[in-house]
């Protein structure tokens, strides 16, 4: 196919708000546009039809209803998988599976625990693209220029659980804050407001933003950042995290790209060796194997001739 043929409905959000999800279709937006791909998004695009329909949901029911929306509106549906859930025994997932001509993955573990899903044409790849990389920051600061202890930034999404442990690891780092703020100064992103705990530490200790916030511009003003989650795919934390060269610290429950600093799960010791190890890395070696949006494009063509 031609460069400028190819018209796209993307069913997802860009941000706001600042999450995985919403990063990675804006990442994906700017790369098939840099291909001079015409991108339509929901509701605005529902004027014409499209080539392929690109769903991005969590949610099952969500993703199926935008799968009903795409076979009107598309020749092909796509769907992406953020993360690493997909119950194939849920019923909006199986008539999505029906409804679709095809499926992206960004890791091989969602294969296992959903086969399935190999029922369609897939393609795995990373949750950033080469092409669609945006180092743009607000370059306003957001945190207290004096800076009296090493800074550690954390996530702390409210959500669903794993194994009995909820996914973004908070209540495992409320376990060892005492030690962790003798030495350290936590940032917590909150942005759910489910962890007022945090609100209780002098603000010496904890910065707790609550509000909508530049993620990335974070990234420049801390020196590590922490990932204690339960499962995970491919973050796109972590992707941006090296894109700024900052030391990244996480649980062991997945392997994680080259550079990623691992502790062994719910182990508060290793996890504050392995802080500390970080800090003093002389330099941080990340070795990004981002996927080009070529590998989409092919894809897309690959279904359209089906």
């Amino acid at each position: 196919m031609k460069q400028g043929k190819l018209a796209l409905l993307m069913l997802g959000r860009l941000p706001p708000p600042i999450g995985g999800v919403t990063i990675s279709v804006e990442n994906l937006f700017l790369a098939l546009v840099s291909r001079k791909v015409e991108v339509g998004f929901l509701f605005s695009g529902l004027t014409r039809r499209y080539d392929i329909a690109h769903i991005h949901a969590y949610d099952a029911k969500k993703r199926f209803l935008l799968a009903v929306l795409a076979k009107i509106f598309a020749k092909r549906v796509v769907f992406t998988i953020h993360g690493m859930h997909f119950d194939e025994n849920n019923w909006f997932n199986r008539q999505t599976l029906k409804l679709s001509d095809g499926a992206v993955i960004l890791n091989d573990n969602i294969l296992i625990q959903a086969p399935s899903l190999k029922t369609l044409p897939l393609l795995k790849v990373s949750s950033l693209l080469q092409e669609g990389l945006n180092h743009n920051t607000s370059n306003t600061c957001l945190l207290p220029k004096v800076k009296e202890k090493p800074r550690l930034l954390l996530y702390a999404q409210h959500g669903n659980s794993f194994s009995g442990q909820p996914i973004y690891g908070v209540p495992f780092v409320l376990s060892v804050l005492p030690q962790l703020v003798e030495c350290y100064q936590l940032v917590v992103v909150d942005l759910s407001h489910a962890y007022p705990e945090f609100s209780q530490f002098a603000s010496t200790e904890v910065i707790h933003i609550t509000s909508a916030v530049d993620f990335k511009q974070l990234l420049t003003e801390v020196d590590v950042y922490l990932r204690p989650t339960s499962k995970d795919g491919d973050s796109v934390a972590i992707r941006e995290a090296a894109m700024f060269n900052v030391p990244v610290v996480a649980s062991d429950v997945v392997e994680r790209a080259d550079g990623v600093m691992t502790y062994r799960y719910l182990d508060g010791n290793d996890f504050l060796q392995k802080i500390d190890d970080a800090l003093h890395l002389e330099t941080v070696q990340y070795h990004q194997q981002l996927s080009s949006v070529e590998q989409y494009l092919t894809f897309y063509q690959t279904l359209l001739n089906r």
